[in-house]
């Protein structure tokens, strides 16, 4: 998607080539030479992606009042939305926990795995029996879990039935595992060394951990020094957004995935996304 959206968006080029230069590789390519080259640069294609998708919203809508939040990776660039954090400060706090936990996950052979039902799940009695680690609720029909292939398997068969489906995350890193306890900890006691720091939030920044309102810089701190051990509760999350009466949930991106979660939890308010990419090309097609 970076490839279209520079086509589409011309001004990119020199944020792009700058974001390069500050994190010492080509996010214009997909492919790294090794497998810790080719995760980091994952990573960091999706968090510059979306930091290009919220320029193209501030600039749509430089005036608007708005609450950020973000699920996981997501987290960095809400607090970029939220001025808790410039863009160059958050690549260095991404780069820095992604640094850490490779050194602690590179021989990890853990799958981490997207399960949706169609009926209620209960997250962590589930998770229990079949010896998984859930690392994200995002609804009472979907959960992230982490575990051995097996384990998931057998979950999996025993949901036969009511399984939508199960869709596997290339990753090896388990951010949001509780065995990522030493990476956070690494982190944050060289958080004064590697020059990471964070500001109070200007717009209103929610955490992905607590589901809570995050008023200070010391608690923008703490969520992104600890977020990498705890599990992600979405679905809490978007109900205390409802309860502060956000009227809209704006999906800032190309995907649509967490719109669609957020119709889950709460079937009520308006939901959209920013897509017009995608717009542009059926447009095309039809031409």
């Amino acid at each position: 998607m970076i490839e279209k959206f520079r086509i589409y968006h011309p001004w990119s080029e020199e944020l792009l080539a700058a974001w390069s230069e500050l994190v010492g590789c080509d996010l214009g390519t997909e492919h790294g030479a090794s497998d810790r080259e080719r995760e980091n640069l994952h990573q960091l294609r999706i968090h510059a992606l979306n930091l290009l998708w919220w320029r193209v919203v501030r600039q749509s809508s430089p005036d608007a009042n708005y609450g950020c939040c973000g699920h996981s990776l997501g987290f960095y660039a809400a607090a970029v939305a939220a001025c808790s954090l410039t863009e160059e400060m958050s690549f260095r706090w991404l780069q820095a926990m992604f640094s850490v936990a490779w050194d602690e996950f590179a021989e990890n052979t853990g799958k981490i795995s997207v399960i949706t039902t169609n009926t209620p799940i209960g997250a962590h009695s589930l998770a229990h029996r079949f010896s998984v680690e859930v690392l994200a609720i995002n609804s009472a029909y979907q959960i992230v879990v982490y575990g051995s292939e097996q384990d998931i398997e057998q979950l999996c068969r025993t949901l036969e039935g009511t399984l939508i489906r199960r869709d596997d995350i290339d990753a090896r890193i388990p951010f949001h595992s509780i065995r990522m306890w030493r990476v956070a900890e690494i982190v944050a006691a060289r958080a004064a060394e590697l020059g990471l720091t964070v500001a109070a939030p200007v717009h209103a920044l929610w955490s992905h951990i607590t589901g809570e309102r995050l008023l200070s810089a010391d608690q923008v701190f703490a969520t992104l020094t600890r977020q990498p051990c705890q599990t992600v509760l979405w679905q809490q999350l978007v109900r205390n957004l409802r309860s502060a009466h956000y009227r809209e949930f704006v999906e800032v991106g190309p995907s649509r995935v967490l719109s669609q979660i957020a119709r889950w939890n709460a079937p009520d308010t308006p939901v959209r996304y920013v897509d017009h990419l995608r717009k542009t090309k059926r447009s095309e097609a039809r031409a």
